[in-house]
């Protein structure tokens, strides 16, 4: 926690340049939207560089020891020992196993991030997920994947800025506002009184105001914001508190997203979507570091934008069928996303290239991590949403998949029922604690 002690020192010495700096987080946002913005609208739609085609055979072969990888890694799990004497040795070898898919299936190649994402990532990951079942033991697994991918995000900020890998109360409480927070925003069957009622009690409580909860559902809020509180005080960290107002103000706005058919001239979706998904990821950075220059800043959110507009792709028909507007629902209506994706996909490689300032050899492959793991999660996306495209696009984009669409669609079906079984198998015993004590030190 050495770095926390730090900043404080840092904001301590000099209280008003702290709180200086706290003031220009909602200028950074609008001056990251404008840039980001024209930065997209002048990205090309032509087809990407995607490095070399990979023919019908190579991806057979792929998609063979892929499968062989999760299958190892499911049968390992299937085996888990009700002795706890047995643990070490079956986890040193779940670990293992893990390492493989993750070079097989990810990438993850190098000895130095494979070390960091199966040791550094995978503690945190194992102790977020005890942490989660005993907060809300009714949490559905879906949910805590959904938190999980937060987690790891928080992760890579903290290699990215060159901090240590490590579980805070931060880290759990912001992942968890994930599930208890955007899930609710986000369902067609709550009334949009109740939403706005939540969400300005939400604002009121990050604000600092000694509201009490009204609800069960304020109260698990409150509860985790109470956590961020205890490692971030106030007066030492406003900052923090301003990042976290900016995504609830972007929250906010994206509402304005749903249940409307709006054409482009009637809203900026993308001005709403890049606010949503730049503020998500600031205040992660900011809740790992508790400050930041201006230079992090600005990269953070044009990533966090990223990640929404791969969101947005994976959910471009749900989206338009529960009428939540995004430039790629609001596209998928009318048009065909073949250009759109390949401004995504552009979008992408351009910000990871100009953004290669970071000095560490664990930051260059991290990032280089990222964008490779991008451009696979919207090769599924493509895959997912396959009806909305040209079959001459997808053709040749599907070249560039590492898989065949056929098998990224059926991919995610795939896990969930191994998931399933091996809830069948273990009644009484929770499947994520397994999962847990896979990747983590035996508990004592």
């Amino acid at each position: 926690m050495k770095v926390y002690e730090e900043v404080k020192l840092k904001v301590r010495e000099g209280s008003k340049t702290g709180r200086k700096e706290a003031l220009c987080v909602d200028e950074w946002v609008e001056s990251f939207k404008d840039r980001y913005q024209k930065t997209w609208w002048n990205t090309p739609v032509s087809m990407p560089e995607l490095g070399e085609p990979m023919d019908k055979s190579m991806k057979r072969q792929k998609e063979k020891d892929a499968d062989m990888w999760i299958n190892a890694l499911y049968g390992k799990l299937e085996k888990f020992p009700s002795q706890v004497e047995k643990r070490a040795a079956w986890q040193e070898e779940a670990i293992r196993i893990a390492r493989s898919a993750g070079a097989e299936i990810l990438g993850i190649k190098s000895p130095r991030l494979s070390d960091i994402i199966f040791g550094d990532f995978a503690r945190v990951t194992g102790a977020f997920i005890e942490e989660a079942s005993s907060f809300n033991p009714g949490i559905r697994p879906v949910d805590i994947m959904q938190a999980m991918r937060n987690v790891w995000i928080m992760n890579c900020m903290q290699v990215l800025m060159g901090i240590e890998v490590e579980y805070t109360p931060s880290i759990f409480a912001y992942s968890m506002l994930y599930p208890v927070t955007d899930n609710y925003m986000d369902d067609a069957g709550i009334s949009p009184q109740s939403k706005w009622r939540i969400s300005r009690n939400f604002r009121r409580k990050l604000s600092g105001e000694g509201k009490k909860p009204e609800n069960e559902h304020e109260e698990q809020i409150f509860r985790l914001v109470d956590r961020i509180e205890k490692q971030y005080p106030r007066r030492e960290f406003p900052y923090v508190y301003d990042s976290l107002l900016c995504i609830h103000k972007a929250q906010e706005r994206s509402l304005e997203q749903q249940g409307k058919d709006l054409s482009p001239y009637e809203s900026n979706i993308l001005d709403i979507s890049f606010e949503k998904g730049g503020t998500s990821v600031l205040a992660d950075a900011f809740l790992v570091k508790g400050i930041l220059s201006k230079g992090d800043a600005d990269f953070i959110f044009g990533f966090g934008a990223i990640l929404q507009m791969i969101d947005d792709l994976q959910d471009a028909e749900r989206d338009m069928n529960n009428g939540h507007m995004t430039i790629f629902s609001q596209t998928a209506k009318r048009w065909k996303l073949d250009s759109i994706t390949n401004r995504l996909l552009n979008f992408l490689h351009h910000h990871m290239k100009s953004w290669m300032y970071y000095v560490n050899i664990s930051q260059h492959e991290m990032i280089r991590l990222i964008e490779s793991n991008c451009i696979l999660l919207i090769m599924e996306a493509i895959a997912r949403n396959k009806k909305f495209f040209s079959q001459s696009y997808l053709k040749h984009i599907e070249t560039y998949s590492p898989y065949s669409f056929a098998y990224l669609q059926n991919l995610e079906n795939n896990l969930k029922k191994k998931y399933a079984k091996l809830e069948k198998r273990f009644r009484g015993i929770s499947v994520d604690s397994i999962l847990a004590q896979a990747v983590t030190p035996v508990y004592q």
